[in-house]
């Protein structure tokens, strides 16, 4: 019972906390009212936790509870939130550590450890009897939890960076990144854009094709948020010296950037996290072998599907026979400063996507070729590098890392143990059932909270449970589950997420963009609008996907390299 009234203070504050980060650009409830709320709930944690409830005698199963409540808070933030969740997740993790660092007692075995210490007895402890001797899996390794039970105050430093980060994954994001500013500075990208916007003469149905594939093929090779900050900018112009509604091939561009994560790897932040050596470690060529038949006829049904919705704003303009000359005004070799550096990028740009597709054979990770592409790209254009640094998305790499840590706290506590566990248990074990409910619950939860967070977190539960020996020793129409697994859950964040706005950072920019340029698009809108394309997609991949699972073409290929 007084366990509880500490629990609804660390909420309470929590919720407070994040009112005023949520509230504070906007200015909607003034500080004289969050502030002293802030401060007032803080004295409630402060008084709870040394007088009323102090952690000591709170349970395992009262921590796990107030960990799901405080994650709860932070996701619900985490979907409404929009300039601020950078804020809202760098907050959240710092919290989430300090919670981890209160209820250590409770969360890891230390008292256990700390007596097999002192008994001489932990040259001869197992993993699985540590496991059993606590009830649950271990949510560290053996030797860093010894490490921690040794030395408590280690437990920020091995928890932190020894298993919460997916390094790989950073330097993924940190490498494509660093290159993108620096290829950026020699003009490539702003050159084939307007190559390709001048292919379209103007013509309006043309131009939404083209822009399609242009922003699906950046967004590939590149990263989907890079390509569609490049290609709006350039769109919006072109829309403005055409007199055209510039809604329909910003919209088409936010599609093709979700088309995109299925592509490659690095095509989205979903598909780098899943692909990732602690996910399903999926090599570059694999993940792409897998999705090429699809990717057609996504393709296919995109474009058919985008003629028909914006069909009025396509033939308004058709009718009103724009002179196709009007393009004429971009020059390409404008924005290039020197074609020297331009070509010489062009070539790295080649080397580091012929690298990215070899890299599983080579044994070369693609972080590594990314970040080696960027330093050859750096040497051999000569770009200022303080501009470029300037230029690197260190917002996406900290969103990263607070997620890293959100998560891992979640691993940490169990959290993730129980969710995979009753996934489990509602799909009566059934590995199809299971992926029914990822293709369905879990796409609807990325639209709601966005797909990153989610892609985090049940990548984690599908590794609990491909743990279980029983579970991962099933089949689906006879076939190894593992692959299916994994790109079911690759489809239903990677669609998913296209149903609402937010659901994407990609969604989040496009709309700012039409709301910049004074045509909003309205929540409600973009539903009617995007939801539908998302949803066929969604179907018709899952559909896909069991075909070549029927027919054993995934397993074979997710096996091949």
């Amino acid at each position: 019972m007084f366990a509880w009234i500490t629990i609804i203070s660390i909420i309470l504050f929590v919720i407070s906390l994040f009112v005023w980060i949520y509230d504070h650009e906007k200015g909607r409830i003034p500080e004289k009212y969050s502030v002293p709320a802030i401060s007032l709930t803080a004295i409630m944690v402060i008084i709870s936790l040394f007088f009323i409830a102090p952690p000591s005698v709170f349970t395992y199963t009262e921590v796990l509870m107030l960990i799901v409540l405080f994650f709860m808070v932070i996701f619900a933030f985490l979907s409404i939130a929009e300039e601020e969740k950078l804020r809202v997740i760098l907050f959240g993790a710092v919290l989430s550590v300090i919670l981890m660092i209160i209820f250590l007692n409770q969360l890891l075995p230390i008292e256990y450890l700390k007596e097999v210490i002192e008994a001489d007895e932990i040259e001869h402890l197992t993993a699985d009897q540590l496991s059993t001797a606590i009830g649950r899996k271990l949510p560290l390794p053996l030797e860093q939890l010894i490490e921690i039970a040794e030395a408590p105050d280690l437990f920020f430093e091995v928890a932190l960076f020894g298993s919460f980060i997916e390094w790989e994954v950073i330097s993924i994001v940190f490498g494509m990144s660093l290159l993108v500013a620096v290829l950026s500075d020699t003009g490539l990208f702003d050159m084939v854009s307007i190559r390709t916007i001048k292919a379209s003469r103007g013509t309006p149905k043309r131009l939404l094709v083209l822009v399609f594939f242009l922003t699906m093929i950046l967004s590939a090779i590149l990263d989907n948020t890079t390509a569609i900050i490049l290609l709006s900018g350039i769109t919006i112009t072109v829309t403005r010296g055409l007199d055209l509604n510039p809604k329909p091939y910003i919209l088409a561009e936010v599609a093709a950037t979700v088309m995109a994560g299925i592509i490659t790897v690095i095509g989205s932040l979903p598909g780098i996290l899943i692909a990732s050596k602690k996910a399903g470690d999926i090599p570059f060529v694999t993940f792409t072998l897998v999705n090429s038949i699809f990717i057609f006829v996504a393709i296919v049904v995109s474009i058919g599907y985008l003629f028909v919705i914006f069909k009025e704003e396509l033939l308004v303009s058709d009718e009103e026979k724009i002179d196709p000359t009007v393009v004429n005004f971009l020059d390409e070799w404008s924005v290039v400063d020197s074609r020297r550096r331009f070509y010489l990028g062009s070539i790295v740009l080649g080397f580091v996507v012929a690298g990215l597709i070899l890299s599983s054979t080579i044994g070369l990770s693609v972080g590594f070729v990314a970040i080696s592409g960027a330093i050859c790209a750096i040497i051999v254009t000569k770009v200022d590098i303080n501009e470029v640094i300037h230029k690197i998305e260190l917002d996406s790499i900290l969103f990263f890392v607070g997620l890293f840590v959100l998560v891992g706290t979640l691993q940490i506590s169990g959290a993730l143990e129980v969710l995979a566990n009753i996934m489990l248990e509602v799909s009566g074990g059934d590995p199809l059932i299971l992926a029914i409910i990822i293709i369905t619950v879990i796409s609807v939860l990325s639209a709601i909270v966005a797909n990153i967070p989610i892609t985090i977190a049940l990548a984690e539960v599908i590794n609990i449970l491909l743990d279980d020996p029983v579970f991962a020793s099933q089949t689906i129409f006879g076939f190894p589950i593992e692959g299916f697994l994994w790109f079911t859950l690759l489809y239903a964040v990677t669609f998913g997420g296209g149903f609402t706005p937010f659901g994407t950072v990609t969604g989040v920019i496009g709309v700012q963009v039409l709301q910049q340029e004074g045509h909003p698009v309205t929540f409600m809108d973009f539903v009617k609008k995007m939801a539908p394309l998302s949803a066929i997609l969604l179907v018709l991949g899952f559909i896909y996907l069991l075909f070549i699972q029927f027919t054993g073409l995934l397993p074979f290929l997710f096996d091949l390299f």
